[in-house]
């Protein structure tokens, strides 16, 4: 595998990759949360929530840039070395 067909799986893959880390990270946060009954850890479940989503935004407007970006590079050709004449 060529280094650019690697770096687009890279690009291709980490969204994806990222908002699934998001959400499992928001389901467990959830479920801690909900197993106290204090108004501080519901405070800080709910900022952790707030942040979690911020990303998730994050995460999904950044699908528009590295999803065709990922392609482009998966079908980019590698630059053939040019022979030059020796004079």
């Amino acid at each position: 595998m060529t280094k650019s067909k690697k770096k687009g799986l890279l690009v291709l893959l980490s969204p994806i990759v990222g908002l699934l880390i998001i959400f499992v990270l928001f389901f467990i946060t959830t479920a801690v949360v909900a197993g106290f009954d204090s108004a501080r850890a519901t405070a800080i479940g709910s900022i952790i929530s707030v942040i979690l989503s911020f990303l998730g935004i994050l995460t999904v407007l950044s699908l528009v840039v590295c999803v065709p970006l990922g392609i482009y590079l998966l079908v980019k050709k590698e630059d053939q070395p040019k022979i030059t004449e020796i004079k």
